[in-house]
């Protein structure tokens, strides 16, 4: 019996070392939910369609916030080269700010790169590291309520990440740009979240077909 729970323990782990990397697309998931088991924090899975689900990180109202976590599943491949891409939406009426997504380690402030939003402007930015210090550069302006794809080839091993953003309704590229990243930490999760003090009504991101793949 214990030889029977060693092997399968062992089965386990060995299945969650080299289980496919993360592809979700959340249509497997009712609306209106709340759990998800590959994403930990505050959301719910929202309904576009008839047959497309998305996942949707919110605010209420001014006091709130939201943040998520979405394991990379990449096991040791995260120590070199990855390329993460997702659909994303900034539902707004206002300019909020907010860390729209970040490449990052088990404490989410340890992070090898991130976009987010710049307050007073419908502007993104990307953060990189400079003569040891983290900076924030705009990269482009987006619209709110429109659907973007981002696209990030992640490369640790020579301290890179490709940037690519486009609207994915009319094809054209918002962004394409190469940035640095933080070396020192390993990136196990993409995480988001929406910041308290931002919008009287509240604001929200909706992801779908985030897709996570190792590269050589």
């Amino acid at each position: 019996m214990k030889r029977f729970i060693l092997t399968f323990l062992f089965l386990s782990l060995s299945l969650s070392l080299t289980a496919a990397p993360t592809d979700l697309n959340f249509n497997d998931v009712k609306a209106n939910s709340t759990k998800h088991p590959l994403v930990k924090g505050k959301f719910k899975i929202i309904q576009l369609s008839d047959a497309n689900n998305a996942l949707k990180i919110y605010s209420t109202d001014k006091s709130d916030s939201g943040k998520v976590q979405i394991p990379l599943n990449l096991a040791k491949a995260s120590d070199s080269k990855f390329k993460l891409s997702c659909d994303v939406k900034v539902s707004t009426t206002a300019t909020p700010a907010g860390k729209l997504l970040a490449i990052s380690n088990w404490d989410t402030n340890d992070e090898l790169f991130r976009i987010q939003l710049g307050a007073g402007k419908l502007q993104l930015k990307a953060t990189k590291f400079q003569n040891g210090r983290l900076v924030a550069s705009n990269i482009c302006t987006y619209k709110s309520n429109n659907w973007m794809t981002i696209e990030l080839i992640v490369d640790n091993n020579n301290g890179n990440c490709k940037v690519s953003i486009i609207d994915k309704a009319t094809k054209i590229s918002l962004y394409k740009g190469t940035h640095t990243i933080n070396k020192k930490f390993k990136g196990v999760y993409l995480t988001s979240s929406v910041w308290p003090g931002q919008s009287k009504n509240g604001y929200s991101y909706e992801f779908d077909n985030i897709k996570v793949t190792p590269l050589k």
